[in-house]
């Protein structure tokens, strides 16, 4: 009985001292992570007012600047009002002088010329003077200015540089303490990996908090540190032996899809000049026996009846006689249609007459009565009506048609020479 309780006292004990273990080595990470955000957020206010102190240091470099330039501006401005001023004088001195000259008769002296010569090369040297010393304060303040740049730079990289070394000796430190307490298991490896995955997760959840107008070059250290953070992270990360494994199974399958996607390249390649060749020998092999008929330009029926119309008469050897015959058709053609067109306008405009009622003491229309029956001639008695109207309905009928007969005629006769002339 006794013997079976004593081993479950030491199991339960070996229990509480792990679990204590690991409450202390998680108590340290937390105070090391805390300790770890207080020195960012230090390193981080002292950035700001490193960055805050140049930035007022600019400004007032600037001011210093602005008030130089307005100065020498001013001090240019009261050269040349003196030197006009100067001028003005001279020119008044030369006045008088050339005028008690002119009085007297006596020859000025030389000492009014060569006093304003001396106040324009007075005014001229300050006016010099002016500008050097305008350059060299701007030249020293931003000197002032490059220098407060350098101490924001170095305090910078400084802050940088130790929290790189933290870092690094953090987990060295935190691992110690775990192998200290517990035995080399499985399950230390496996929490060590957890912790480097959350403080991962937490470099890369933290988001900086915006800055006033950053300078080029803190911009760009900044993103330096970031990017050097990111890839520390990735390391610590990247040195358990599963995350090698897994690279090393991904770089294994990437090799061998690649592999596979170039062998399958080549043989698609191999076949399509397999394929083109099949081609170029066998068109090689294989003459061509269609023979396609030669092409020629479009010609109309009437263009090619007169292409023969004129070999017949090269054949006969006399066109001189062919084109006579052809005009005297061609004339008689004209004639025939233009008979028959009036003769049809004759007998239409009779019956329109007929039709409504103007033969009625009418001589045009007897005049043209007259000339229709003999057009129609024995036509007239074909048709015979009874009424009232039998002669007016005789007339009607047997003259409409004879005008659409006249018409017919005539361009049937006039189209049939025309083609004869074109045979």
């Amino acid at each position: 009985m006794e013997t079976s309780i004593a081993p479950e006292v030491t199991s339960s004990d070996h229990r509480e001292l792990k679990a204590a273990a690991k409450a202390e080595a998680r108590r340290g990470r937390d105070e090391a992570k805390a300790a770890r955000e207080q020195q960012k957020a230090d390193a981080k206010q002292a950035k700001l007012d490193a960055k805050a102190e140049a930035r007022r240091e600019r400004e007032e470099t600037r001011e210093l600047a602005t008030v130089a330039r307005a100065q020498e501006r001013a001090d240019a401005v009261a050269a040349d009002v003196e030197l006009t001023q100067i001028a003005e004088v001279s020119a008044a001195d030369e006045t008088a002088l050339s005028e008690d000259l002119g009085r007297d008769g006596v020859e000025p002296g030389r000492q009014h010329r060569q006093d304003a010569r001396d106040a324009r090369r007075a005014t001229a040297a300050a006016k010099t003077e002016a500008k050097q010393q305008a350059r060299a304060e701007r030249n020293d303040a931003r000197a002032q200015a490059a220098a407060a740049r350098s101490a924001a730079r170095a305090a910078q990289v400084d802050t940088h540089t130790a929290q790189k070394h933290d870092r690094e000796l953090e987990p060295v430190d935190v691992a110690a303490e775990e192998e200290s307490v517990e035995s080399p298991k499985p399950v230390t490896e496996v929490e060590t990996v957890q912790d480097a995955a959350e403080l991962e997760l937490e470099q890369d959840s933290t988001e900086p908090e915006p800055e006033p107008d950053p300078e080029p070059d803190d911009e760009k250290s900044i993103e330096e540190g970031d990017e050097r953070e990111r890839r520390e992270a990735l390391d610590l990360g990247g040195k358990s032996a599963k995350a090698q494994a897994a690279n090393a199974k991904l770089a294994a399958r990437r090799e061998h899809r690649e592999a596979k996607e170039s062998a399958r390249l080549e043989r698609a390649d191999a076949k399509e000049a397999a394929r083109s060749e099949k081609v170029a020998q066998r068109a090689n092999k294989r003459p061509d026996r269609i023979v396609e008929p030669p092409r020629e330009p479009k010609v109309s029926f009437a263009e090619r009846r007169r292409q023969k119309a004129a070999g017949v008469q090269t054949a006969t050897g006399d066109p001189d006689r062919s084109s006579g015959a052809r005009r005297a058709i061609a004339a008689t053609a004209a004639a025939l249609g233009a008979i028959g067109l009036i003769c049809s306008v004759t007998l239409a405009v009779g019956a329109l007459m007929v039709a409504i009622g103007a033969g009625e003491n009418n001589a045009a229309y007897d005049a043209l009565s007259s000339i229709a029956d003999a057009l129609v001639g024995p036509l007239r008695d074909v048709f015979t009506f009874t009424g009232a109207n039998a002669d007016d309905k005789e007339a009607l009928v047997a003259w409409g048609l004879g005008s659409m007969g006249y018409l017919l005629v005539g361009l049937f006769a006039q189209s049939f020479l025309r083609s004869r002339i074109e045979d």
